[in-house]
């Protein structure tokens, strides 16, 4: 049930509420986090649950859920159509230079056990590196994998780590010192967990603002990445770089024109 609700409580955020990711796009001019941008730019892709929905009681999963046979369809499409996945760090660092013609970065959200369970087995048979934001103050529980299976994520070399916020908080909620602890902990928790650093954040249900995105910087990442694309791949800003949801809804077709930039 608890996942449920927060379903439901992200995806209200996502789509009800676009209006605050431009907002905070244009509020972001004044901070000095711009890079050029190659001509052809890749797709980021969001990807949250890989579960099995049902159409009938899961209508809300239709969108930022998907159903492993389908997500290894399009994981298959990537391969067998000479596609380059790129790290989240790897795209940002290429930027301006030579991005790969047929690339595209996949990221999942929330650190959930689907990563674990069902994607790392998926990624492992068609060599698809993916970035992961993860919410470390859970560990194991309210549906999250444990710093054991991060660290085994990470192992594998096909998986970036990002954080998310300790608990996925609202940060436009949060007052200072909270939202401020919830960024700063996230990432020294999971760079512990790696061992390596932590350059990417990913907004909790894609809300953020001036103060959110200057707290970002403040902390240390370089890269950060919003939950909405209705600005296009407009790539300038790295503190709001624009994702793709891919979800249950979005058939092959759709998938291959989000690729494409069509």
């Amino acid at each position: 049930m608890k996942r449920e609700i927060f379903a439901l409580v992200l995806l209200c955020a996502m789509f009800v509420s676009p209006p605050v990711f431009a907002e905070a796009h244009g509020l972001f001019s004044g901070i000095n986090r711009s890079v050029g941008v190659a001509r052809e730019t890749p797709a980021i892709l969001m990807y949250h649950d890989v579960m099995d929905i049902q159409p009938e009681t899961d209508a809300m999963r239709q969108v930022i859920g998907i159903r492993p046979e389908h997500l290894e369809e399009q994981f298959k499409y990537l391969e067998d159509n000479g596609y380059t996945t790129l790290f989240v760090s790897e795209f940002v660092g290429m930027m301006g230079g030579n991005i790969p013609k047929k690339s595209v970065v996949v990221t999942f959200d929330d650190g959930l056990t689907d990563v674990y369970d069902t994607v790392l087995p998926l990624i492992q048979k068609y060599n698809i590196k993916i970035t992961v934001y993860a919410n470390p103050g859970f560990n194991g529980t309210n549906g999250r994998m444990t710093y054991a299976q991060i660290r085994k994520l990470y192992d594998s070399g096909l998986v970036e780590v990002g954080a998310h916020t300790m608990k996925h908080a609202n940060l436009m909620l949060a007052d200072d010192d909270e939202a401020r602890a919830e960024i700063r902990y996230s990432k020294e928790i999971l760079q512990e967990i790696i061992e390596a650093p932590v350059t990417s954040f990913a907004y909790p249900f894609g809300k953020f603002g001036y103060r959110e995105e200057k707290m970002v910087a403040d902390e240390g990442f370089r890269i950060a990445l919003a939950a909405d694309s209705s600005h296009g791949r407009d790539y300038h800003n790295l503190l709001s770089l624009p994702r793709t949801n891919v979800g249950e809804k979005t058939s092959l077709r759709s998938f291959i024109r989000i690729l494409k930039g069509l």
